[in-house]
């Protein structure tokens, strides 16, 4: 699979697709799927993407688990100062590392971060560059620079489960329930819920042709080849729309919990998988802790009630970490696969000239 990553053409294509520069939402497949105009779908679509609702479409880099195996959970005691917070916050939404932040008050600390690592080296290395980064880039003044840090380390090839897009599953149920529901002061009908359920689906997406051919010399079968293949082998995944906040819709919030199951054989395990408030989850050991997962809910109370499907024992004994609303960076897989491709192409292309 990795060998597919190698050739400038591929990681071209890849880029296009990953950037959502290449990609588009079919309206003509849309209108025949839902039966309404191709003009009042593309006013819908934009009043959901403008309002915050959905992002436009992309292709999700799936080899970014490849790629960076390591995932860190970090608590850092970031300095109360007024003339530096500012620059730090600026850091952790630059660097290509950070996956997402939120401010988090936990004992000494007040920051948790989320980052993506190739292995343990890399990562203390980052870790260690830090103070550096933030004095020479930022300008932080040198006693405020160094911090001190708790940190849960996390193997990506550990991850049971990996799906952004399962919180439409809960804005369907809650709408059904409450009759209604609004994000950002736009209130959503059924036929807005339609559309998005169709965009994460991925079914009325295309990719341009004509740009990728266009920027790689490559003809349209050669084009989609490829793309077939990128997406055969897991470097890729299906086009979609996204929330802005990959795991969490607008209006709802996000925690994090370790918990323990009874491996092999704990009938809870289904559950938890087929959970649309769990979006990903991993295997870990973490004290008397086996599995660590993402929770959406729409306030504090809903954290504390789950539904009768799901195995309430597990999760009212887990350790739950409640995030802000508002995070210092939202989770942004496209920052860091972008970085990463763009980091792959730098190397061929350097590696090229010399060759």
């Amino acid at each position: 699979m990795s060998e597919l990553l190698d050739n400038l053409q591929n990681l071209k294509i890849i880029e296009y697709l990953v950037s959502g520069e290449a990609v588009n939402i079919n309206y003509s497949h849309l209108s025949r799927e839902l039966s309404k105009s191709r003009d009042l779908l593309h006013r819908r679509v934009n009043n959901l993407v403008t309002n915050g609702i959905i992002e436009p479409p992309h292709f999700p880099f799936n080899y970014i688990f490849e790629a960076f195996p390591l995932f860190l959970i970090i608590n850092m005691d970031i300095p109360d100062c007024f003339e530096c917070k500012p620059k730090i916050m600026q850091w952790l939404r630059d660097d290509p590392k950070v996956f997402a932040a939120y401010k988090f008050r936990q004992g000494e600390f007040g920051t948790l971060i989320f980052t993506f690592h190739e292995d343990l080296k890399s990562s203390h290395e980052w870790m260690a560059q830090i103070p550096f980064t933030l004095e020479e880039d930022y300008q932080v003044a040198k006693e405020h620079a160094p911090f001190n840090s708790n940190t849960i380390y996390l193997s990506n090839q550990l991850l049971m489960k990996y799906n952004p897009c399962t919180g439409f599953k809960v804005i369907e149920k809650d709408f059904k329930k409450e009759g209604k529901i609004s994000f950002n002061g736009y209130e959503l009908d059924t036929l807005d819920l339609s559309i998005m359920q169709n965009l994460i689906d991925g079914k009325s997406i295309n990719y341009n042709h004509n740009i990728i051919s266009n920027q790689t010399g490559l003809d349209y079968r050669t084009v989609e080849k490829r793309v077939e293949s990128f997406i055969k082998n897991k470097i890729l995944m299906n086009p979609t729309c996204t929330f802005p906040n990959l795991f969490t819709p607008p209006n709802y919030f996000l925690s994090y919990m370790l918990a323990r199951l009874e491996y092999p054989s704990d009938p809870c395990l289904r559950n938890l998988l087929s959970d649309e408030k769990i979006p990903v989850l991993w295997k870990t050991i973490q004290s008397k802790y086996n599995i660590l997962l993402f929770y959406i809910h729409r306030n504090v109370r809903d954290l504390y009630v789950y539904s009768d499907d799901v195995t309430c024992k597990v999760l009212e004994n887990a350790q739950k970490k409640y995030l802000a609303h508002e995070p210092i960076a939202r989770f942004d897989d496209k920052k860091i696969s972008l970085h990463y491709i763009q980091q792959k192409i730098n190397s061929i292309s350097n590696n090229s000239m010399y060759t």
